[in-house]
């Protein structure tokens, strides 16, 4: 009779924490997918716009990983939305290139949020230096992704 009980309290800490490691999983995918806006004016190509839509997946991965949200695979539709626009009629500033990640706030990505936005515009820049004036804004939120 003990082995029994020894047996129920056992098999429920493992489903305890294998409900534990997929919930982690479903939330880095569905809690918090950044959204990505490109803003940029017409000195901006389509071939550089083209190399932007390439890089900025990985370089915006690569700038917002965390612990909180553990990388779970290659990215699956809704794990990041990035929309390039052109700058309006009315719009004012003088960048070139705006790029504005916004995200899901954990404290290991406000600690270093600084060095996280300044990855994206030394990747941005390294690969497109014809980038004359970029900015990058890190916007970290408290908030909550679903998706159908």
């Amino acid at each position: 009779m003990c082995r029994s009980v020894l047996r129920i309290r056992r098999e429920p800490d493992v489903i305890a924490e294998r409900s534990r490691l997929a919930a982690r999983s479903v939330n880095a995918r569905h809690s918090s997918v950044p959204f990505v806006e490109v803003v940029y004016d017409g000195t901006i190509t389509e071939p550089m716009l083209r190399q932007l839509a390439e890089l900025l997946p990985g370089l915006v991965a690569g700038a917002v990983a965390c612990p909180e949200e553990p990388d779970v695979g290659p990215p699956q539709p809704g794990d990041l939305e990035i929309r390039f626009r052109p700058k309006g009629l009315f719009d004012v500033g003088e960048l070139s290139c705006a790029i504005e990640v916004r995200t899901k706030l954990y404290a290991s990505r406000l600690e270093t949020k600084q060095s996280r936005a300044e990855l994206i515009k030394t990747g941005v820049s390294k690969e497109l230096p014809a980038i004359r004036y970029l900015g990058v804004w890190l916007f970290l939120a408290d908030g909550w992704w679903t998706q159908t």
